[in-house]
């Protein structure tokens, strides 16, 4: 079993990557916006980063650099493992290689993620990793 773990300059589009997002929203019309993504990358905004299994897009997850007038965040969006390859520690080895890259590529901030109560084992990762639980609500309102 041959695991690598890449941060990517560039996401093609792929069946693999729609599954990811497919997976992880729970919409099957779910198509990702690579153009979107690959723009994001290519101004500094975005870390893309993928995991792969005997060469095959198994996992993907990105971050998202957020400097303030008071902290530097970095949050963690759209950790996605495919469902036949959890449980073999991918989840935890690429947020582990996410965070590090991060870190050097943007700055050492705080990593935040927010994750809905329904994704049990997701959150048991996210515990286990030393993420703690944090005494807000989120809140949103599309721009008119």
């Amino acid at each position: 079993m041959d695991i690598q773990y890449k941060a990517l300059s560039c996401v093609d589009p792929s069946p693999r990557l729609t599954r990811l997002f497919r997976e992880l929203t729970g919409r099957e019309e779910m198509t990702p916006d690579t153009e979107r993504i690959n723009s994001l990358i290519a101004e500094g905004k975005l870390g893309f980063y993928t995991a792969w299994l005997d060469g095959n897009l198994v996992g993907m997850t990105s971050i998202v650099p957020c400097r303030t007038a008071q902290s530097d965040k970095l949050w963690i969006e759209d950790v996605a493992v495919l469902s036949e390859c959890r449980g073999l520690g991918i989840g935890r080895a690429l947020l582990s290689f996410a965070m590090d890259d991060a870190a050097q590529r943007f700055f050492k901030g705080t990593f935040w993620l927010t994750s809905r109560p329904s994704r049990e084992a997701a959150r048991k990762l996210y515990a286990s990793m030393g993420f703690e639980p944090y005494d807000t609500a989120v809140f949103f309102k599309c721009a008119d």
